[in-house]
């Protein structure tokens, strides 16, 4: 447990230690200030209706607004779980190239660097979402007038209670566990920063894939693409959780969905320990990846 918080805390120390992640977080905070002047400024003048979703509400009536904050929810789980997940290869090739790793790996157990990596990204993570979402409760109230309740009606038109908040913080941390311990994977194979970007290339795919499945299905949520992209591990964070919080799906479909999405995360975690073990010191070339099922299947 030691050095999986000596890890942890590296690891963030290592991420707040970069110019860019200070000037990402900084332009981000003033974008959303930015947006929110600009809206602001005009907004006086716009009358906003959203049709509230009810029991006798019929899918016609109620499916602009859905479909709008479905696709909204489903960007900002993929934006964030992605990302997040692709720092932790970044992290491990940055650390292999000023062979930090080497250090690490004398005082931790792989599962411990692992571990402990992905928590201390997930944490940062969260940190700079909630100050991303602090920036924008402020600029919401500081420049939309106070005579337009757009967050109320909003809420009219979702399902937006503590159980959907619960659902959201579900998905998004077996999502980014999901997409981290595959990112784990590639920063393993690699032996130089410059390397990830071709190596990350089958899971770029792979994810943009699964978020295009989820994004151009949610109009019909009924569709058998909609159903599986709801419940294939992948996708099922940037689907799901659109359409629960706009009732097209129950606490059962919610319950099946997570346990899919946490039987691809243990797997995935597994499989990534495994091969961090045994590629972490690969100073080489990069391993391509129809080598890495060699290397899984002779490892002990």
């Amino acid at each position: 447990m030691k050095n999986l918080f000596i890890i942890l805390t590296f690891t963030i120390k290592q991420a707040i230690k970069k110019k860019s992640f200070w000037i990402s977080n900084i332009i981000l905070a003033i974008l959303i200030i930015g947006a929110f002047m600009f809206v602001g400024s005009d907004l006086s003048t716009i009358k906003i209706e959203l049709a509230p979703v009810t029991d006798e509400a019929s899918l016609e009536e109620v499916l602009p607004t859905n479909v709008i904050i479905s696709m909204a929810v489903s960007f900002l789980l993929f934006f964030g779980i992605y990302l997040y997940g692709h720092s932790i290869a970044t992290s491990i090739a940055t650390e292999k190239t000023s062979r930090v790793i080497e250090t690490l790996v004398t005082s931790a157990r792989p599962y411990q660097i692992i571990f402990g990596k992905t928590l201390g990204m997930g944490l940062l993570g969260i940190i700079q979402l909630a100050f991303l979402c602090a920036v924008t409760v402020f600029s919401y109230n500081f420049f939309i007038p106070a005579n337009l309740d757009i967050i109320s009606t909003i809420m009219e038109s979702v399902n937006f209670n503590f159980s959907t908040l619960l659902v959201l913080f579900a998905y998004f941390i077996l999502g980014y566990l999901l997409y981290a311990f595959a990112n784990t994977v590639i920063g393993a194979t690699v032996s130089k920063s410059e390397d990830i970007q071709i190596a990350n290339m089958p899971l770029s795919i792979l994810s943009l894939a699964s978020f295009y499945l989820s994004f151009f299905t949610m109009q019909t949520p009924e569709s058998s693409l909609n159903i599986l992209a709801s419940y294939f591990p992948f996708s099922s964070a940037f689907s799901m959780p659109a359409k629960y919080l706009t009732n097209y799906a129950g606490n059962t479909e919610v319950i099946v969905s997570l346990l899919f999405l946490l039987v691809g995360v243990i797997i995935l975690a597994f499989i990534a320990i495994r091969i961090y073990s045994a590629t972490i010191l690969n100073y080489g070339n990069r391993i391509k990846l129809k080598d890495l099922f060699n290397v899984f299947l002779r490892i002990k």
